[in-house]
């Protein structure tokens, strides 16, 4: 029975408030016990990451626990990242007492989650946090788009809510576009943006199935 519970496979978007925590600080924290190998993971029959295995969160939960529950570093984006063809994007965190407070407004945004909705132009990617998007053509033409409205002048931002895991993907997702290459991406976009950015395994996988999706086209 208790090894039964151990295997068992919690859903990505039933993790609580307490379980996404104490996962975002063993990521920043560099702690052994975060989520770092596919045996961590539940992959779905498409290839993206459905759930963490109990034992794995409860293992992070102890500990956080017993670190006094102390909240993940929590640098708020507002960064700029000029890629290597000039490109210039914005990564940026959800602020929830003020998540739309701007010097200057982009002209479009494209956001990894659904807490967003500013007043200017944007769309979503259904994207869950620590995982890849469902439906992984869609958010590839949706990159490609944001990327060649940034390409023309634009000011486009990306965010999810941390700013770390899914929007540091899609800069490195960019970064490709821009002519990265896809084995140099995510160390692109962790030396131009943020050490942490591109958080699980599945993640660094999807830019080189992104990359190589372009490179078909």
């Amino acid at each position: 029975m208790v090894m039964a519970e151990s295997n068992r496979v919690i859903p990505i978007d039933q993790l609580t408030p307490e379980d996404l925590s104490a996962l975002r600080w063993a990521h920043t924290a560099g702690r052994n016990g975060g989520v770092s190998t596919t045996a961590d993971v539940e992959i779905g029959p498409s290839g993206e990451p459905v759930g963490i295995r109990a034992s794995v969160v409860a293992s992070i939960l102890s500990d956080w626990e017993a670190a006094g529950r102390p909240q993940p570093e929590h640098h708020i984006h507002r960064t700029a990242v000029t890629l290597v063809d000039g490109t210039r994007v914005v990564g940026v965190t959800f602020v929830a007492d003020n998540p739309y407070r701007r010097d200057d407004e982009p002209t479009y945004g494209l956001y990894l989650d659904d807490r967003w909705d500013p007043p200017w132009p944007h769309n979503h990617v259904d994207w869950p946090d620590f995982g890849v998007p469902r439906d992984g053509n869609r958010a590839a033409a949706q990159i490609r788009s944001a990327f060649a409205r940034a390409a023309q002048g634009e000011e486009v931002e990306v965010g999810c809510y941390g700013g770390l895991g899914r929007t540091g993907t899609v800069v490195a997702c960019m970064a490709t576009l821009s002519g990265v290459q896809a084995s140099d991406a995510v160390a692109w976009v962790r030396a131009n943006y943020d050490a942490r950015a591109v958080e699980t395994p599945e993640q660094e996988r999807w830019v080189h199935w992104f990359a190589a999706e372009e490179g078909g086209r």
